[in-house]
Order: C-alpha cells, then sequence, then structure tokens
C-alpha cells in the first residue's frame, strides 16, 4: 500500500500534463485505495495545488516590462537663412553702409565718433592722399599708403551719419530698392541602398560576366570583318621569276706602284705629330636651374564680405580690406586679429576691433 502511495505522490503533479487517458488511469487507482490512504493522498494534492496557486499570484504580480523603443535619431537642425544670403531684415542696413563707404571713399569724410562700451572715441576726417582719401596723420614710415576707411571704420560712420545727418540718409533711401535674392534650390540627396555582402559579391560577379561577354563579342566581330575584307580583295597575280643575268667578271686592278722611302718616311712624321697635339677636353655645361613658380597672392571681391584665408598653417576669414578674423570651426567669423601688412607678410594686431561698439 506505502509503495502505491508514492507512486501516486510523484503521479499527481504532473496530471493536469496528461491526456484523457491517463486521467482515466489515475482515477482508477484513486478508487482502489483505502479511506485512510484517500486522506492522505487528499492532503498531498491540496498542498501542492496551494503552492502552485501561491506561484501563479506571485507571478502575477510582477509588473510587466515593456521594451522600450529606440529613440530615433534627432536631425541636424538647419539654420533658417542659407549659408552667404544676406538675411531680409539686415539688407537695408548693409546697403546704408556700402552707400556710406562708396560716398567717403569718392568725397572724403569728416571727424566722427565712435562709441565702444562706457568711453567715445573720436576718430580723425581724411587727407586727400594721391588718388586716395586717407585718416589724418595715418602716412608713417610704416604706412606709407596710410589707413583706409575699412569696411569696419565704414559700419561705425554710417551709424554716426544716421544719427547726425537725416539729409543724407532720406538721400540714400530715395534712391534705395530692395532687391530679392535668387534662391537657391536644396540639393537633393539620393537615397542610400543597404545591400548584404551576398547581394554585392552576386552583383560582381554579373558584372565581371557581362564585361567577359562583351569582350568575347567585340573579338568575334573583329575576326568576322576581318574575314569579310579579306574575301573582297582580288587574288595577286603571280609573278614570273626574272632569270638573273650574268654579271661580267671583274677585270683585276693592276698592283699598286711601291712608295718611294722618301714618301713613306714622310707620312710617318706626319703621323707622329698628330699623335703628339693634344686632344682638347670638351666642356660640359651644367644643367639648367629649375625655374622658380611665384606662389599666387590671394586676393577676393570688394563685396564687404569675409572670406577664407589660410595663413602660417592657420585658417582666417579675410576681407578686401585686409581685415583679420579667427574662422571658428562653423566656418562663422571669430574673434578680431588685426590688419594683414601685405608688405611686411605678417598680421597688425595693434589695430583696434573696428567692429567692437
Amino acid at each position: 500500500m506505502s509503495v502505491m502511495m508514492n507512486e501516486v505522490a510523484v503521479v499527481a503533479p504532473v496530471a493536469a500534463q496528461m491526456g484523457e487517458e491517463q486521467m482515466e488511469v489515475l482515477q482508477n487507482q484513486l478508487k482502489q485505495l483505502e479511506v485512510a490512504d484517500l486522506f492522505k493522498m487528499l492532503k498531498v494534492a491540496l498542498a501542492e495545488a496551494e503552492r502552485k496557486s501561491k506561484a501563479a499570484a506571485k507571478q502575477a504580480s510582477k509588473p510587466v516590462k515593456v521594451q522600450k523603443e529606440k529613440k530615433e535619431k534627432k536631425e541636424k537642425k538647419v539654420g533658417s537663412q542659407p549659408k552667404g544670403d544676406t538675411p531680409p531684415q539686415l539688407r537695408q542696413n548693409c546697403a546704408w553702409v556700402n552707400y556710406v563707404k562708396v560716398l567717403a571713399q569718392t568725397n572724403g569724410w569728416e571727424s566722427y565718433e565712435v562709441t565702444k562700451q562706457k568711453e567715445t572715441i573720436v576718430m580723425p576726417g581724411s587727407v586727400q592722399h594721391g588718388e586716395k582719401h586717407v585718416f589724418a596723420d595715418s602716412v608713417t614710415e610704416k604706412k606709407p599708403n596710410g589707413q583706409e576707411l575699412t569696411h569696419g571704420n565704414a559700419m561705425s560712420l554710417a551709424a554716426w551719419t544716421k544719427k547726425t545727418k537725416q539729409e543724407v540718409y532720406d538721400a540714400f533711401l530715395a534712391t534705395y530698392v530692395e532687391v530679392a535674392e535668387e534662391k537657391k534650390e536644396p540639393v537633393v540627396k539620393e537615397p542610400v541602398v543597404r545591400k548584404t555582402a551576398a547581394e554585392k559579391l552576386k552583383e560582381k560577379e554579373e558584372k565581371a560576366e557581362k564585361a567577359l561577354k562583351d569582350k568575347e563579342e567585340k573579338a568575334r566581330a573583329r575576326e568576322e570583318e576581318k574575314k569579310k575584307k579579306a574575301a573582297e580583295k582580288p587574288a595577286k597575280p603571280v609573278k614570273e621569276k626574272k632569270e638573273k643575268k650574268e654579271k661580267p667578271a671583274k677585270e683585276e686592278k693592276p698592283a699598286k706602284a711601291e712608295k718611294p722611302a722618301k714618301a713613306e718616311k714622310a707620312e710617318k712624321e706626319e703621323k707622329a705629330e698628330k699623335a703628339e697635339t693634344p686632344v682638347k677636353a670638351v666642356k660640359k655645361t651644367a644643367p639648367a636651374a629649375p625655374m622658380k613658380v611665384k606662389k599666387e597672392e590671394w586676393t577676393c571681391d570688394n563685396d564687404g564680405l569675409l572670406h577664407d584665408w589660410s595663413f602660417k598653417g592657420k585658417e582666417y576669414l579675410r576681407n578686401f580690406d585686409n581685415e583679420v578674423f579667427v574662422k571658428t570651426e562653423d566656418g562663422e567669423r571669430g574673434a578680431w586679429c588685426g590688419i594683414f601688412m601685405e608688405a611686411e607678410k605678417r598680421i597688425d594686431d595693434s589695430v583696434a576691433d573696428p567692429y567692437d561698439e
């Protein structure tokens, strides 16, 4: 009886997974047990059912983990204004600065004030120097050509003129007509086609096979063309061999008369003199030195804009007036560097920043 109880205890936990036939067998075995054994069997079944129900409840209480979706890569922010284009709100101001600059370079300018932070700087007026107008007292030994009005100076002069001379600004407004800049069409990049390594290999094999077939077809076409040309050509007539004419026997030349002894002696002395005369050495000309190629000097348009410029291995931004700024990583204007001295090939950092108002 105890052996049968042990067998039933082992079979009970897996009864749920049994088929109908196995359940019937188990029920028949239970019917054959005594009352005491049935109570024991019932106790074991209840304990197993309680254990499984607790495990199921514990499993149900755990929060279900939801896989987080991968965040899509943020697209790079594109500025509202394309690089190199003047924003609409600044077009009139830029035109006003250029107007004042051209007016000052043509007719000169008077002394004006520049306010920087908490101080006011009085800039000198212009004087005629040759065919150009330059700042007064700017012609020195270091600067024999003087200092002309730069774009930065023109910005300060335009701001001062707008405050003090309304009639000049009104004359500008009367001639100013805003011209809309042409919009550049955005460059549409072709979509990237993704391929597996097997597809790429198959494509490469197909290209190689196609190239081989093309080569064979071209060779076959050339052979057929040669055969066609050979068939079109008429057969050449066979030339009869001409009989060789017998040449007449050469007449024997008479033997040379022997030279007299004096003539032979004079000939030997002449040869000895020629041997003694030294042979002049042939001078070798040295190879011509390689031509030095002059480096092209940097230039840009007089458009009031900054352009890329390299100097001593560093990248800068420079305009037509030789004003130099640091070029940032984004390609924008950085800190003020100074004025580039063309004759001395250096940047004069003693000149104050004309844009620092």
